[in-house]
């Protein structure tokens, strides 16, 4: 499964943003533009969204890197919870992602991988006060 593909399982906006050799570039596909102007083909917009800069300015002054952005995530989080930017996490995001995948029957084990992911992504954006730092709530 390619990154596309992966990514849009979860996530109706990609950007993918990288530095090789200290040259940048940033491309962004984006699900919504796309059912806007069906006739248009499968666009590939340069740059990140408006407002999405900051999540991949830690690429900056860097030789190499490469940031893979999901946004606009509509399939990961309990449903009432429709179009969040990452910037807008809070803790109820999360306290309903835990309740989803207990009521799925996940496993202890694999929700807690979930949150030390979880836990590393907030930290990125200036999040980590969102997330619990252990398991034991």
């Amino acid at each position: 499964m390619g990154l596309k593909t992966a990514s849009f399982s979860q996530c109706r906006r990609l950007t993918v943003a990288s530095v090789k050799k200290g040259v940048a570039s940033c491309l962004r596909w984006d699900l919504d533009e796309l059912a806007a102007d069906p006739d248009s083909g499968w666009l590939l917009f340069e740059g990140p969204a408006i407002g999405s800069k900051p999540f991949i300015a830690g690429l900056k002054g860097k030789k190499a890197g490469t940031v893979v952005l999901w946004e606009t995530m509509d399939r990961v989080v309990t449903s009432g919870y429709r179009h969040l930017s990452a910037a807008s996490l809070k803790p109820k995001h999360v306290e309903g992602l835990v309740a989803r995948w207990q009521t799925e029957g996940m496993a202890v084990g694999t929700i807690k991988n979930r949150m030390a992911e979880l836990r590393w992504w907030a930290e990125k954006i200036g999040k980590q006060n969102v997330i619990a730092r252990d398991n034991e709530h």
